[in-house]
């Protein structure tokens, strides 16, 4: 979008949020607050898809500046960054494994091993004047480690990163993260749940019964997935969901946008301020959100039913509308599509637009 257009949506923004206190405090009549409300309203319309910011993203981007800035006046302190890392290796004797790795601080990756070995980095990480302060501070870092035939359990304090590689089996894998990221690849089993609080999310070339991926700031990433039932929520930051295969999907956000084109029979998304982009081919599909505009695909075989709703905004489609009932409008687009596909859009400051 236009910078100018940008301006003008938030001054349109503010004008409506203006009226409305007006409105509630009876300093204007009914009929010209319907009346100004309806010319701001087309005002919006001539703006075409305002592309509200990533909030979750820059909120995040906004921490990790003042976390550096603030770690940068005691580096004086803190010193240079010293790494110990150790191997674990061996193998698996059953096909179903259970992994549970928890940090406080660092990231968590698990990815496929090449052998039938697994190979476990575990990389401890501390600030020090010198190398011998880094090896007192390295011996008060607790790692607590649990193997058996089918299980592998790393508990770490500190600042510990646990990278391992994993052979083919059946896996049931928990990971949690105060401060850090948590990336799987290319790994099937029965569930994975994942969380961590100030990191993102990535999950790529994976197939499981179950995933469960949240995280409080920070963006959740899911590609080429095979899965029965897949919730992705976040606090503050973005949710990008692709090529995935599943039954049911629900995908939340409070601010960020939300990027979904996936092959589901259910999915609910829903963010409090974003904009939403869907793809649709089959099933049903609800989208929600507060402050942010609403772009629905639909495939060219599919025969989608819309009801489509907008409190401040303009609904664009090239379908057919049915009916207007209870603020909702019903469209249908592609009468003869051979899969069909019921959807249910709402957005309350925000277009909506469906191709």
């Amino acid at each position: 979008m236009r910078e100018k257009d940008r301006i003008k949506i938030d001054i349109i923004t503010k004008m409506l949020g203006d009226l409305e206190q007006l409105y509630k405090n009876r300093e204007i009549s009914e009929e010209a607050y319907r009346e100004l409300k309806s010319k701001y309203e087309r005002e919006m319309e001539k703006i075409d898809d305002y592309d509200f910011m990533d909030l979750g993203d820059i909120i995040r981007e906004k921490v990790e500046r003042s976390l550096k800035k603030s770690l940068s006046k005691i580096d004086w302190y803190t010193g240079n960054e010293f790494v110990k890392e150790e191997v674990l290796k061996g193998k698996f004797d059953s096909e179903d494994v259970d992994i549970d790795f928890r940090v406080e601080n660092g990231r968590i990756e698990l990815k496929k091993s090449d052998t039938d070995e697994y190979n476990v980095l575990i990389r401890k990480r501390v600030k020090a004047r010198d190398e011998e302060e880094a090896e007192e501070k390295f011996e008060e870092i607790d790692v607590t480690i649990d193997v058996e035939k089918d299980m592998l359990r790393i508990n770490t304090t500190d600042t510990v990163d646990i990278i391992a590689s994993l052979p083919e089996k059946n896996y049931r894998i928990r990971t949690e993260s105060e401060n850090g990221s948590i990336n799987i690849s290319d790994l099937k089993g029965e569930k994975a749940i994942l969380r961590t609080e100030n990191g993102k999310i990535l999950i790529r070339d994976i197939e499981f019964e179950k995933i469960d991926g949240e995280t409080e700031n920070g963006r959740i990433d899911i590609r080429n997935v095979k899965v029965e039932t897949l919730e992705a929520i976040t606090e503050n930051g973005s949710l990008v969901l692709e090529d995935i295969k599943a039954d049911e999907i629900k995908a939340e956000t409070e601010n960020g946008r939300i990027s979904c084109d996936c092959d589901a029979s259910k999915q609910k998304l829903k963010t409090e301020h974003g904009n939403i982009v869907v793809g649709v081919s089959g099933g049903d599909t609800t989208v929600f959100t507060e402050v942010g505009s609403i772009k629905i695909k639909v495939s060219e075989e599919t025969k989608a039913i819309i009801e489509a709703k907008v409190g401040m905004g303009s609904i664009r489609h090239s379908g057919k509308t049915v009916e207007s009932r209870d603020g909702y409008r019903k469209i249908i687009v592609n009468e003869d599509g051979i899969e069909e596909a019921k959807i249910r859009a709402e957005t309350d400051m925000g277009s909506i637009k469906i191709i």
